[in-house]
């Protein structure tokens, strides 16, 4: 299969280079081996692979930012963030095109950070970097979450 994949310039936080296509190549060999993979930032490096790329691996900006356009082999298109919604309506994908995203990547992150936001503000972290920031020390009393109840809403 040919890949495509197109990192956005503006975040170099998630780029996914050579190196990590590699390492995630060797986790799952039975599936990453045997593709040719081209992988660029620019409007260039774009333009000189969506015309043979049958899979495109992108982030939702630039396939907001990139389509509809020529892209005659394309098959798929994977989405690395786990949100769709603002792609949405689809009738820029063309007929036969699967769009996949990244559903699930943030499960087991969101409830770690749900588990810490709770213990921040059970033991006033808030109120005590505001008073850092201000140089001043006021005494806090946190207390044990240990048996008590907690009411999640959303």
């Amino acid at each position: 299969m040919r890949i495509h994949i197109q990192n956005d310039p503006a975040d170099p936080l998630f780029e996914i280079t050579e190196t990590t296509w590699r390492e995630a190549v060797a986790r799952a060999p039975d599936i990453g081996t045997g593709h040719t993979v081209s992988i660029g930032s620019s409007d260039a490096a774009f333009a000189a692979a969506i015309g043979e790329a049958e899979a495109l691996i992108t982030v939702t900006g630039e396939v907001a930012a990139r389509f509809p356009c020529a892209a005659p082999r394309l098959k798929m298109i994977f989405v690395t963030s786990a949100g769709l919604d603002r792609l949405a309506p689809f009738g820029w994908l063309a007929p036969g095109v699967a769009l996949l995203n990244n559903r699930g990547t943030h499960g087991e992150k969101a409830g770690e950070y749900a588990i810490m936001a709770v213990l921040m503000l059970a033991n006033h972290m808030p109120d005590l970097a505001a008073d850092q920031q201000a140089q001043r020390w006021h005494k806090r009393y946190g207390s044990v979450l240990a048996g008590r109840r907690l009411t999640v809403v959303g």
